[in-house]
């Protein structure tokens, strides 16, 4: 994983540069035109392949658990089976996931647990923040904050349904 890791940073640093490269005599408008295509090609390839190899956050199975303790005072007393349901985005929109308080808790726990930046989530397959104290919502802030650890934009640890 990384030489793949290197090899991204290595067609990245190229595309960068690319200006210096076109004006090598060798090369003419033609060629400097398909050596961009082509590099913007293999950079999407090598993306995709990263992201196939690597395991994601929105892969994780329902049963996996965060190795790190989050504090119980980060949540409000919510009952499991309570008939509530938080809704991502709204009801009416298309590709979001409806929460139940219980799953809105187990879903902050992993990504509270993980240490997730949640910025790049769909705003549809994101719980709200109804289930969190204002300790919880302050860690969340900070994480939103500080976090480098991106979750995808298709990120459901829980494996809901999503609303078609």
């Amino acid at each position: 994983m990384a030489d793949l890791a290197t090899l991204i940073e290595n067609v990245v640093s190229i595309k960068k540069h690319i200006d210096v490269y076109a004006a090598l005599p060798r090369l003419n408008p033609k060629q400097t035109a398909a050596l961009r295509t082509n590099l913007g090609q293999l950079g999407q390839n090598l993306a995709a392949l990263a992201a196939y190899v690597a395991p994601s956050p929105s892969r994780a199975a329902a049963t996996d658990e965060p190795e790190a303790d989050v504090p119980a005072e980060w949540f409000i007393d919510v009952e499991d089976g309570s008939a509530i349901s938080i809704v991502g985005g709204s009801p009416n929109n298309p590709n979001g996931a409806t929460f139940t308080l219980g799953d809105a808790v187990r879903w902050w726990t992993y990504v509270f647990g993980l240490g997730l930046n949640i910025s790049h989530v769909r705003p549809t397959l994101l719980p709200g923040s109804r289930v969190l104290s204002p300790e919880g919502y302050a860690a969340a802030v900070a994480l939103a904050a500080g976090s480098a650890n991106f979750a995808p934009e298709d990120f459901n640890p829980l494996g809901l349904e999503v609303i078609a």
